[in-house]
């Protein structure tokens, strides 16, 4: 079971994205936090938050590589926080080292697919808010429509 939910930091709070209608401060840097619970083990909460924009944009190309069997490692946009996806066989194994490291492993076309819709949901949700050009995410929805099944 995978458990997401994307927030934008506005004012030092955080807010849903789906919830958020005002003007971001700064939208050549996004602030925002991630909640990430796949098979109840959290890997990604709102203690992590970062850039979330270019968050999502490194797990959607992860995603892309893991589509096609390959390893994924990436640092968050601006915080020393590692991610790592893993293919073995038909399963994923994701990996997030802040303080300690977080591990789980998730079928791995499931993960992909249903990760690609909060992704694709996400920046369908961007595109649209107050300020943000809506052609700034076209190469991330076409790279998650293409993954979604």
């Amino acid at each position: 079971m995978i458990e997401v939910a994307s927030y934008i930091k506005h004012k030092k709070k955080f807010i849903n994205i789906f919830d958020f209608d005002g003007v971001m401060d700064d939208l050549n840097y996004i602030e925002g936090g991630l909640i990430l619970n796949v098979n109840g083990v959290e890997l990604i909460n709102l203690e992590m938050w970062d850039y979330i924009d270019q968050l999502w944009a490194y797990i959607s190309a992860g995603l892309k590589l893991a589509a096609e069997n390959k390893d994924f490692e990436s640092n968050f946009p601006d915080q020393p926080i590692k991610m790592k996806f893993k293919p073995i066989r038909q399963e994923l194994l994701l990996s997030v080292n802040c303080h300690t490291n977080t591990k789980v492993i998730v079928e791995k076309n499931t993960f992909v697919n249903d990760m690609s819709k909060y992704a694709l949901t996400f920046f369908e949700r961007l595109s649209n808010l107050k300020g943000v050009d809506k052609n700034n995410y076209d190469y991330e929805i076409k790279l998650l429509k293409d993954l979604i099944n």
